[in-house]
């Protein structure tokens, strides 16, 4: 049987669970392996509540940031797959993606929120979570999102 993604990171959280594993310079953000682990295992558990199950897309509109890296591994873990968007594109080409990829959750961030705020209401079924302290009327709070599973830190 091969190890998967999920698995992998779980080997590697266990092997260095107190060495550094990610930092976000421009939030002020460290984590070791352990920490990071607690926000994926979170992330992990709001996307399955949200009803993301194995084989569903979880699409992201986001620069190289710590969520990124916690959506992707989140996405591993619970067998989903992930699915980013270039921040490059132009509103008008991303529609064309989001009907292609058919994502649960898009996760964004306020630099690209003009994008998503000329879509959005296309794609009536989708969540769209913002990792932004502010959310538009449209969209829900990744941060809100993941503090109801604060206290989840079960293993996947």
């Amino acid at each position: 049987m091969y190890v998967t993604i999920g698995e992998l990171f779980e080997q590697t959280v266990n092997k260095y669970k107190n060495k550094e594993a990610i930092v976000d310079k421009m939030r002020g953000v460290r984590s070791t392996f352990e920490e990071w682990n607690v926000e994926v295992n979170q992330l992990a558990h709001a996307m399955l509540a949200s009803g993301v199950r194995k084989g569903d897309r979880v699409s992201t509109l986001l620069f190289n940031c710590f969520e990124l890296g916690t959506a992707y591994f989140a996405a591993a873990k619970i067998g989903a797959i992930i699915n980013p968007i270039n921040f490059r594109l132009k509103p008008d080409e991303i529609p064309y993606i989001l009907m292609d990829a058919a994502p649960k959750i898009v996760i964004f961030e306020k630099e690209l929120e003009g994008h998503i705020t000329k879509i959005h209401d296309r794609f009536p079924t989708i969540l769209f979570w913002s990792i932004d302290e502010t959310t538009s009327p449209y969209a829900s709070s990744y941060q809100d999102i993941i503090k109801l599973f604060f206290y989840n830190k079960s293993k996947l």
